[in-house]
């Protein structure tokens, strides 16, 4: 058996002729600066538009932005590098399987990264691959099964990030109702 799991742009999906059109139009630009953050990874919402910072070593941050129309603004200093770009952020595949090739985590199709459980549910669809290695149908359907909570999660997370208004009163539901953000996490992390 050969598995595909060469990411979002994979090489194998493509020479297959597996690609399916991207949907979404979001970006994301990231690159190192110079400069020490907090000690925290820090996330920014502003303009339908998320900032992540994240201190590294030495002294640096990362800093990507995913938006409509990426950009990271100047306030953030001089970058470290070229910055790198990556769009649109959704992957589908219009076949994920065959007999004798698999493919796995986003090389299959993605979801866009807000959550941050891509490498989660990688690991996890890796793991339903193992238990069904002998029937590819039916690790395809358990994956499909496995990640529609996660899908779920990330186009709620998304029309939040969309509909700014209503952030501080789902702040305040999840602030009041820990057993829920708990679960939410879950999902985001493959746990739930």
């Amino acid at each position: 058996l050969t598995v595909a799991a060469d990411g979002a742009n994979s090489i194998l999906r493509h020479k297959l002729g597996w690609d399916a059109s991207r949907r979404g139009k979001r970006h994301a630009m990231l690159g190192h600066f110079k400069g020490a953050a907090s000690e925290w990874v820090e996330v920014h919402l502003q303009d339908q538009q998320e900032i992540y910072i994240t201190p590294l070593p030495g002294g640096e941050r990362l800093v990507a932005a995913l938006a409509d129309a990426p950009s990271i603004p100047a306030r953030f200093g001089e970058p470290l590098g070229p910055l790198r770009g990556a769009a649109p952020l959704t992957v589908r595949a219009k076949q994920r399987f065959a007999p004798g090739c698999v493919l796995l985590g986003d090389a299959a199709g993605n979801c866009d990264p807000i959550t941050g459980g891509g490498i989660s549910q990688a690991l996890l669809s890796a793991e339903l691959l193992v238990q069904h290695i002998d029937d590819l149908e039916a690790f395809d359907r358990a994956r499909e099964a496995m990640l529609a909570n996660y899908r779920r999660l990330t186009a709620g997370v998304l029309a939040l990030a969309n509909h700014p208004a209503l952030l501080r009163p789902a702040l305040s539901i999840l602030a009041h109702t820990p057993s829920l953000f708990s679960r939410l996490l879950g999902v985001a992390g493959g746990t739930a």
